[in-house]
């Protein structure tokens, strides 16, 4: 990466009962803390967490570092793509057969179906209406045509994320 600024994790919590193995993540989540506070200005804003899952056909962009052909090196420029939320019910159909999806997660599709996340962008945002709505957990592959992107629904953990904040912050 070229310009930015890399800051350093002094903790985190990830969630209690994080669980799967590289094809199914349930509850994918962690909060971290900074080593140092950061400067707020034109480059560096907060951002709100989602309180509420986005409806379905909604547009939210993507964005990482993360490779932009799989299994190559990630990219040195910040990419950003706008993915469509799909219906819980039709995400549900295609990954089912081995009950990889529940309902604390979101999917999303981009329009040829051919665009995604990719490794080095898990964890990364998924943002409608300047909230985080959603964080990529996994997909098949990275744009494999067909298959949507799963994404953690912050919505559905904001009152742990707000404990996990809080553990954090005033730690004992």
């Amino acid at each position: 990466m070229r310009g930015g600024k890399v800051y350093k994790v002094s903790d985190y919590i990830a969630h209690e009962n994080y669980g799967g193995n590289f094809d199914v993540l349930w509850n994918d989540i962690a909060v971290i803390k900074l080593e140092t506070r950061l400067k707020y200005g034109p480059t560096v804003k907060s951002i709100r967490v989602a309180d509420k899952t986005p409806a379905p056909g909604k547009i939210g962009w993507i964005s990482g570092y993360g490779n932009t052909v799989p299994y190559r090196a990630e990219s040195y420029h910040l990419q950003e793509l706008p993915e469509e939320i799909l219906p819980f019910e039709k995400c549900q159909k295609l990954y089912d057969d081995n009950n990889l999806i529940g309902d604390d997660v979101l999917c999303t599709i981009w329009d040829d179906g051919f665009k995604s996340t990719c490794q080095g962008d898990s964890g990364g945002p998924l943002i409608i209406d300047n909230k985080v709505v959603g964080l990529v957990s996994f997909g098949e592959g990275c744009g494999r045509q067909g298959w949507p992107t799963i994404y953690t629904n912050v919505a559905a953990y904001r009152d742990w994320i707000e404990q996990a904040s809080d553990d954090l912050l005033y730690e004992k």
